[in-house]
């Protein structure tokens, strides 16, 4: 194998890409996704900003995690073109550009992986009057406090107010007596 820096110019160039890209690819994947910073208006390009929802929803392909994706397939490839397989220039400048559509694609598919996995299901609220479910958390007279219910087909956490003057301990069955305004009132279910 030879050795990075006695490489010509055309293995220094796709060197330096892709420890560049390689680096930017992986602080922005952690320090991004995992200590929480919403990037996505930051690092979607093309994006129109007007309409919050929509931009919330929408994917673009060029992002800037999927141009350094891109980066690093080039650069690693074009070197790996260059330095062990003694490609020609113009032959591994397009082996390297084929690879790096690849992690481009690959990055974007994968994310839009991921978002769908962040998809929030609306539920129709209006559905769980007179169901029975059972309280999270001890709801005080009037209080507020979450409940355990089944929603649109699975076992929900919702936030709940109580709409009697009683206690509700946490593990008691409860029974919803209205929404208002997306609000769940409940009620203690009296044992039969």
């Amino acid at each position: 194998m030879l050795n990075f820096f006695d490489a010509d110019n055309t293995g220094r160039f796709y060197f330096i890409i892709a420890l560049i890209s390689t680096v930017l690819f992986v602080l922005k994947l952690f320090v991004f996704s995992f200590l929480d910073f919403d990037s996505e208006a930051a690092s979607d390009i093309g994006d129109d900003v007007g309409d919050a929802a929509q931009h919330h929803d929408s994917f673009t392909f060029l992002s800037l995690q999927s141009i350094l994706a891109f980066l690093m397939g080039f650069g690693w490839i074009g070197l790996a073109g260059v330095l062990e397989w003694r490609l020609e220039t113009w032959s591994s400048f397009l082996v390297a550009v084929a690879v790096g559509a690849v992690f481009m694609a690959l990055s974007v598919w994968l994310m839009f992986q991921v978002k769908k996995l962040n998809k929030v299901r609306e539920s129709d609220l209006n559905k769980s009057v007179n169901r029975v479910g059972i309280a999270y958390t001890r709801f005080s007279p009037n209080g507020v406090g979450q409940i355990q219910m089944e929603l649109d087909g699975k076992l929900s956490v919702v936030d709940a107010t109580s709409k009697f003057s009683e206690d509700i301990n946490a593990f008691e069955q409860i029974r919803v007596v209205a929404v208002e305004n997306n609000v769940i009132y409940i009620e203690k279910l009296l044992d039969s």
